[in-house]
């Protein structure tokens, strides 16, 4: 090995051997028993992991599959709702499904564009493509608009105290606030339970529900 080939680094010296069986190609039968107990492990029962030696390794289907039927499923590794989005609905911060009600979902996004903000409290402008041309605009319309639903009507249907005709066939998990008191993150009370018990957190506080 000549002298250029060295690393600088102390560690890639001292570790070379463990560094390289890491970065070899495992052996194909090794590869195929992973492969196969991952498979097992995600009860994943119409694909397999095999190699061909035209076109290398590749996910193949061990049965036929229908319209709508589940073939794979990932784990998602993070996720983040995108900060305008954020003027339009309300959703956990951890699953991304909807949360409070409808009139809480319609009362908040009009009452943030009545204030001009966003849902992370800053003032950047939002427009949906519906919106160019109309006379709603952007979320960063003025306060003097005559058509503006008064805020006390607002408020009371972010309050629950005003209902909506038919909202009640579209049930939404309560809004739970971060138990580490993480500002502006808001979970479904479904992962909520999950923090709790992973935290071992027994009861949940009043102010925790919103």
């Amino acid at each position: 090995m000549d002298a250029s080939s060295v690393s600088p680094c102390d560690l890639d010296r001292e570790f070379a051997l463990q560094i390289a069986q890491l970065l070899a190609t495992p052996p194909l039968q090794s590869a195929q028993e992973y492969y196969g107990e991952l498979i097992r492990s995600k009860k994943l029962d119409g694909i397999r992991v095999s190699y061909s030696g035209k076109h290398g390794k590749g996910v193949y289907a061990n049965r036929d599959f229908g319209e709508d039927d589940l073939v794979l499923k990932d784990q998602m590794l993070v996720g983040a709702q995108d900060s305008l989005n954020k003027i339009d609905c309300v959703v956990c911060s951890y699953c991304f499904h909807f949360i409070g009600s409808i009139e809480y979902q319609i009362g908040r996004r009009l009452y943030l564009q009545s204030l001009g903000g966003s849902g992370d409290g800053t003032t950047e402008r939002h427009c949906h493509g519906s919106d160019v041309g109309s006379s709603t605009g952007c979320s960063g319309a003025s306060n003097g608009n005559s058509n503006a639903v008064p805020q006390e009507v607002l408020l009371s249907l972010m309050d629950g105290n005003t209902l909506l005709p038919l909202t009640d066939q579209f049930c939404l998990p309560p809004v739970v606030a971060c138990p580490g008191g993480c500002e502006g993150e808001l979970y479904c009370r479904f992962v909520f339970l999950i923090i709790c018990e992973y935290f071992l957190i027994c009861e949940v506080a009043p102010e925790m529900i919103i």
